[in-house]
């Protein structure tokens, strides 16, 4: 769809600080990469700051029940809430280390899932911005640290990142002082609200951006930035982007539980094809 969908929009043209700057605030939706386009053609790109969520924007697991349709009913969050549960008070042993036993296996979903691009366009674009000089930064709610079976969750992402052709840039001279959580042009908050790290970021920039772009799934993500913002000199455009949950994807429930069931009991994940490979079942389920 070439027109930007304008059916989500939040905020007018506002007056914010007590000079007269008059700056712009805005929530709008884009359901392609086009969209997208048409909505950040009008900055310049010199003063531009343009911040990407990771998971369901620039990427997203295969398995379908770690997709969109997974949240449907909760169906995800009482899988894992049930492994929470059953798992409670067992430690399992890592090296010298032990961990929570329910922690050790949803690290295994997230060490063993793979990702794919939600648009084929998206990484030529992304890198187009960071070549026309505007600032690019990834920006997720995702942890950094060690997390199970996974020595580093921030390499992990930064490693799927390259892999599908996004070439993010180390922080080089973006940054004045130390901000722990931009490893690598990405900001990893740590599941902290996205508005309140910014503000800390913004703190620590070599420069003052006059326009702020903000790509992301989650619609209260961009309103908590937008909110952060009003009190700064700052235009801010948040793009709702909805290309993948516009898919409507359909969850097949019986490979849902047979991967939580495996990985109950044997801690393995088992991609969509492998568990439709034990349930022998007839691949056109994805249709």
């Amino acid at each position: 769809m070439n027109e930007i969908k304008l059916s989500i929009k939040i905020g007018l043209m506002v007056l914010i600080g007590l000079s007269a700057f008059e700056v712009s605030a805005q929530i709008v939706q884009a359901s392609s990469v086009n969209d997208i386009k048409a909505c950040t053609s009008q900055f310049e790109s010199k003063d531009t700051l343009v911040l990407f969520d990771l998971d369901y924007v620039l990427f997203a697991p295969r398995d379908r029940v770690l997709r969109y349709t997974g949240e449907e009913n909760n169906y995800r969050s009482n899988h894992f809430k049930a492994i929470f549960k059953d798992f409670q008070g067992k430690d399992v042993a890592l090296g010298k280390d032990k961990v929570p036993m329910a922690e050790y296996l949803i690290s295994q979903i997230l060490s063993s899932s793979k990702v794919e691009l939600v648009s084929l366009d998206m990484p030529n674009f992304v890198n187009e911005l960071d070549s026309k000089k505007m600032a690019v930064v990834g920006f997720t709610a995702n942890s950094s640290g060690k997390y199970g079976i996974v020595q580093n969750e921030a390499e992990l992402h930064l490693s799927r990142l390259s892999s599908l052709g996004y070439h993010f840039k180390d922080n080089g001279d973006l940054l004045k002082g130390e901000f722990p959580e931009c490893i690598s042009r990405v900001i990893f908050t740590n599941k902290a609200d996205k508005g309140k790290v910014l503000l800390g970021f913004l703190k620590q920039l070599n420069k003052n951006y006059k326009n702020i772009i903000f790509v992301d799934d989650r619609l209260k993500n961009l309103t908590s930035v937008q909110n952060i913002l009003k009190d700064h000199e700052i235009n801010y455009l948040g793009i709702h982007y909805t290309e993948l949950q516009d898919k409507n994807e359909v969850l097949n429930q019986d490979i849902a539980d047979k991967q939580f069931q495996v990985l109950s009991q044997e801690y393995i994940w088992l991609s969509d094809d492998e568990a439709q490979a034990r349930l022998n079942i007839k691949s056109d389920w994805k249709s």
